[in-house]
């Protein structure tokens, strides 16, 4: 079983790169993410998923990834496409936070799957995430709580995320978040 590839990007397609590398060309399937961080003639590397029939190899920048996307595939009805798809909608910490939190309608809407399916993969994956990557989902919840908030409040997921990275550090409790977040938002608009 190949575990990772790494050489030079010959071609870049819609969800699929070509890396050649000892003289083969390997078609990978790649998030978005990916495709957006590669460029034609650079060298990439990428950690492996072989689905066996028929024969696809899923390409991820990160152990992390590879991780989750294995962790999806466990659950019986979602398969390597649909395990993509979810994470092509939604970055993998943010989703470790949704389940973690049993966030089943933003985890649905986010994701682009149905409420139960939604509910479904919290069902299947809570414990795991908790055990696993717990730490860094609970440190993305706060931020997954203030965007519900926002949300909530009228504000547009493009708003939101244009001032997501930017609230501070030292905002640790939710309504810390939220008063930076509206300060963010207000001054933003008003450009």
């Amino acid at each position: 079983m190949i575990y990772s590839l790494e050489g030079t990007v010959t071609h870049i397609g819609d969800k699929f790169i070509v890396l050649q590398t000892a003289g083969i060309g390997f078609r990978i399937s790649v998030l978005d993410s990916f495709i957006g961080s590669v460029q034609l003639g650079a060298s990439a590397r990428v950690v492996c998923y072989m689905q066996q029939d028929p024969l696809t190899i899923y390409g991820f920048s990160s152990d992390e990834e590879l991780s989750f996307f294995e962790l999806l595939n466990t659950i019986s009805g979602i398969g390597p496409k649909i395990a993509a798809k979810i994470m092509n909608a939604v970055p993998v910490r943010r989703l470790s936070a949704y389940i973690a939190l049993e966030q089943k309608d933003q985890l649905s809407a986010q994701a682009g799957i149905s409420a139960k399916t939604a509910s479904k993969i919290i069902l299947d994956l809570k414990e795991k995430i908790q055990k696993g990557s717990g730490k860094e989902a609970l440190m993305e919840s706060g931020l997954v709580e203030l965007e519900s908030i926002l949300s909530d409040l009228g504000y547009s997921q493009k708003d939101i995320e244009s001032i997501r990275s930017k609230i501070p550090t030292d905002a640790i409790t939710v309504e810390q978040k939220v008063k930076s977040a509206l300060k963010l938002l207000s001054s933003y608009k008003h450009k």
